[in-house]
């Protein structure tokens, strides 16, 4: 399983690399903004590296541990994810 924290541009470095067997999951912190999802760059930067700081606190070895991530005011919303990419919402 690979966990993507990075951003799109540097995402599309590592996706011509993946085989069909990767199970490759996305992490998505955005907001509400005229009814759809929007990220922030910096908030974005933050929160991701907070998510890395969370998985190493909590020694996090299961994708489903990621759920539990409500930090900088993100929470998963399982209703806008999918099993390719998890949303963090922050309020």
């Amino acid at each position: 399983m690979i966990l993507n924290l990075a951003s799109k541009e540097y995402s599309k470095c590592i996706e011509k690399y993946l085989e069909p067997e990767d199970t490759y999951i996305t992490c998505i912190f955005g907001e509400w903004k005229k009814g759809k999802v929007v990220q922030k760059g910096t908030q974005a930067k933050m929160a991701r590296g907070e998510m890395v700081r969370f998985m190493g606190e909590k020694g996090i070895l299961n994708v489903e541990e990621l759920c539990g991530f409500d930090r900088l005011g993100y929470h998963f919303e399982e209703e806008l994810s999918s099993d390719k990419e998890y949303v963090f919402i922050r309020n």
